[in-house]
């Protein structure tokens, strides 16, 4: 047997000690199908993580498009803004003094300023599914955005 086939990763290894400890999985898909290795339903991403969902969509005609990290039953966020020229929306209410404490979704767009509106459509599927903070008299959604300016690269009408 090879050495790099008698070897096992870190997260496979991570997974099966876990296991071996007692690791309470239940309410995981892998149990449901019928797997004994829980490290076979994980592939190092960002939706390995229950209740996360992660989309994207390019535009054909130019290189940009956006991509959005929903989180439904509310993520606790963070934000470190850089940059002469942010281009952002809502990540304010990511301040830890603020009296927002959750997120439902998160935007990442191209377009420059132009794709932070992207983020609108967002807030519409969350508030057409009722996610959002409670403000009393309606849910309001929760969408930080950020941008990055990438006008230069085709035709900067298409956004």
């Amino acid at each position: 047997m090879s050495d790099s086939a008698s070897r096992v990763g870190r997260r496979r290894f991570s997974f099966l000690a876990l296991a071996a400890a007692g690791w309470p999985w239940a309410g995981w898909s892998f149990l449901d199908q019928g797997s004994t290795d829980p490290s076979a339903m994980f592939n190092g991403s960002l939706t390995d993580v229950r209740g996360i969902k992660v989309g994207h969509h390019s535009l054909s005609k130019r290189p940009t498009g956006c991509t959005v990290v929903l989180c439904e039953e509310g993520a606790v966020g963070g934000v470190d803004v850089r940059g002469s020229a942010p281009g952002t929306r809502e990540t304010d209410l990511l301040d830890p003094v603020h009296t927002i404490q959750q997120v439902h979704a998160i935007l990442l767009s191209g377009g420059s300023a132009f794709g932070l509106d992207a983020a609108t459509g967002v807030v519409k599927y969350l508030e057409e599914k009722r996610i959002g903070f409670d403000a009393g008299v309606a849910r309001v959604p929760i969408v930080p955005a950020a941008n990055l300016f990438d006008l230069g690269v085709g035709d900067p009408k298409i956004r």
